[in-house]
């Protein structure tokens, strides 16, 4: 409807003319920096939350489908049991199939060593000790002795 015909309908019916407003110009939210590293984590934690859930809650209902089982004795049942099982299994391997991607995903804080040094010595024992007694400097002890006196 345009103004001139709310101004008419308004008058005609006796309500008051709403204020024309104007629309308020929309500010664009700012976008929020997401780091990747806190994101991978924070669907870890949920992801495995579920999966341990799913767990859990499976392994409560194989108990009473097993019971079911055994005492209906119908294949269908132990069929059904079976497919809890192999979904249990599934559902355990996830769980530790999240736990290596999220190693991969997580820096190493620990580095490997880039090169290494292996001193390898060929030689007898008694050239080694030759050479290690060249090496060490001897310590030379300067004592003036003492004239000791016998009495009392």
């Amino acid at each position: 409807m345009t103004n001139k015909t709310t101004m008419v309908l308004s008058q005609t019916v006796g309500l008051q003319v709403p204020p024309e407003t104007k629309p308020s110009p929309t500010v664009p939210k700012p976008v929020e920096q997401i780091d990747p590293m806190q994101a991978a984590k924070e669907d870890f934690d949920v992801a495995r939350k579920n999966i341990n859930e799913l767990v859990t809650k499976g392994a409560e209902a194989l108990g009473s489908l097993i019971s079911l089982a055994q005492a209906g004795e119908h294949p269908r049942a132990y069929e059904a049991v079976a497919t809890l099982i192999k979904a249990l299994s599934d559902a355990n391997k996830d769980l530790m199939h999240i736990h290596s991607q999220r190693k991969d995903l997580t820096p190493s804080d620990q580095s490997s060593p880039t090169s290494g040094i292996n001193a390898v010595y060929i030689g007898s024992t008694s050239d080694l000790q030759e050479i290690i007694r060249k090496s060490i400097k001897p310590k030379v002890i300067d004592v003036q002795a003492e004239e000791v006196k016998n009495g009392s």
